[in-house]
């Protein structure tokens, strides 16, 4: 071929600033997921009550929109659905920061693959560590540490 460097079709993964921002862009993503998923944020209605993860909180106020509807308590609506807003808002917002800047600082000052593997070693740490015992429900007079089975147990299917 002329000397030329033959192509094998191979893409060696950020040869360009635009597949490095997409790299970049699908971390942060997927560490914002991941958080979503299994970091523990708190969790209040009018004052900490625990730490769980934001879905939870989701469900949990989310499920309170349409109960509030069905038992004509027109009040709870707008409260139920300001606290869903608020705890969306606020803890989905400094999740979506913190993965942001570890992302940013990952694609920074490691190669694309090292970035890659860490996000996925952190990610899978997320994982790992709902398994255990990390997730905080306070009550009137005790405090429980739950892993995430138990705190979806709680949130989602309404039991203990």
């Amino acid at each position: 071929m002329n000397g030329s460097r033959q192509d094998t079709g191979v893409d060696d993964g950020a040869s360009s600033p635009e597949a490095l921002r997409q790299f970049r862009r699908g971390a942060i993503r997927i560490l914002f997921t991941a958080s979503i998923l299994f970091a523990p944020v708190p969790f209040s209605e009018l004052f900490v009550v625990g730490l769980v993860p934001l879905w939870c909180t989701a469900v949990y106020f989310g499920r309170g929109i349409p109960e509030a509807f069905q038992a004509s308590a027109g009040g709870e609506v707008p409260i139920a659905a300001a606290m869903l807003a608020a705890h969306l808002i606020v803890d989905g917002g400094l999740l979506y920061l913190i993965a942001t800047v570890i992302s940013r600082l990952l694609f920074a000052l490691c190669s694309t693959q090292v970035a890659v593997f860490v996000v996925g070693i952190l990610c899978t740490a997320e994982a790992l560590a709902s398994f255990f015992p990390i997730y905080v429900l306070a009550g009137e007079h005790d405090t429980e540490f739950l892993t995430l089975w138990r705190v979806a147990q709680h949130f989602v299917m309404g039991g203990r």
